[in-house]
């Protein structure tokens, strides 16, 4: 990224990927004291928050109790196939069918998934001053994972202007809703 930092910048992340955003732009702002002039989330829970436990993860755990297959001894992120397949479906993506469907995708897929939940399993967070660097935040009223609260968490990283969009859909509204 050292070529492109002399120029106009944002980052965006969606879901999981906005920790690595925010660590991204973390990490960039202490080596260099180079900032993105914005960051955009989408279907994201703000740092401090994503080991929050909720709705989501009571209803995840209470349909994966179900399941024969379930290693009660492992995390999320080392379940066997089937079990993490039915974890990811309770996010409510539209694409998740199509993805578990189709074999290439799915070995591509899977160990991705797999390692974005133990990155943000493992996660510790560290406190430090908001910065300076306008968020925008797109959420969806159907989300059963990013509550309107944590929406607005993003403001607590934030000195500048937080814009929080709550539009109809699911998890994945950012591509469902385009527009």
């Amino acid at each position: 990224m050292g070529d492109l930092l002399d120029q106009p910048f944002a980052f965006f992340g969606h879901c999981l990927g906005a920790l690595t955003m925010y660590e991204t732009a973390r990490r960039l702002i202490h080596t260099t004291r180079i900032s993105p002039d914005h960051l955009f989330v989408s279907g994201a829970r703000p740092p401090d928050r994503i080991t929050d436990q909720g709705q989501f993860e009571e209803r995840v755990l209470h349909d994966l109790l179900k399941l024969a297959e379930l290693r009660i001894s492992l995390p999320a992120y080392a379940q066997p196939d089937d079990v993490f397949a039915e974890l990811i479906r309770h996010f409510n993506i539209h694409a998740t069918e199509q993805l578990l469907g189709d074999p290439e995708l799915r070995q591509l897929m899977l160990p991705v998934i797999r390692a974005e939940l133990k990155r943000a399993s493992n996660y510790e967070f560290i406190p430090e001053p908001p910065w300076e660097i306008p968020i925008t935040c797109f959420a969806a009223k159907g989300d059963p994972y990013v509550s309107r609260k944590h929406a607005l968490g993003w403001g607590r990283f934030t000195n500048s202007r937080l814009q929080v969009h709550i539009r109809e859909g699911a998890h994945f509204a950012v591509v469902d809703d385009m527009a």
